[in-house]
């Protein structure tokens, strides 16, 4: 689940999430939540949710991403910790049990 094919997957999803939800956080982790498990967070994931996203954007902010070289040469566009930040709570998402096995 670490590998080059689920990082990008989960940086794409980013991306949407923050295209179509806008600035708002709250917004973003709702869809997020409901792209990927098809029903809306109750207020304690969306609370835990925020708190991961929040620790996050503090690393990244104190710990700055450079720009790097990725496949076929291409700058890495994820270098804005907000961003950032949202990729690795998508990460987390497309990587849990609930995502990846069906009850």
């Amino acid at each position: 689940m670490n590998g080059d094919f689920a990082v990008d997957q989960a940086r794409f999803l980013a991306e949407r999430v923050a295209r179509e939800a806008g600035t708002d956080l709250r917004a973003q982790v709702r869809l997020a939540w409901r792209l990927a498990f098809a029903v809306t967070p109750r207020d304690a994931e969306l609370d835990d949710a925020l708190g991961f996203i929040a620790n996050q954007r503090a690393f990244y902010d104190q710990h700055p991403v450079a720009p790097a070289k990725v496949a076929k040469g291409r700058p890495d566009p994820l270098t804005d910790p907000a961003l950032l930040a949202l990729a690795n709570f998508c990460h987390a998402l497309l990587s849990s049990n609930r995502f990846l096995y069906v009850n």
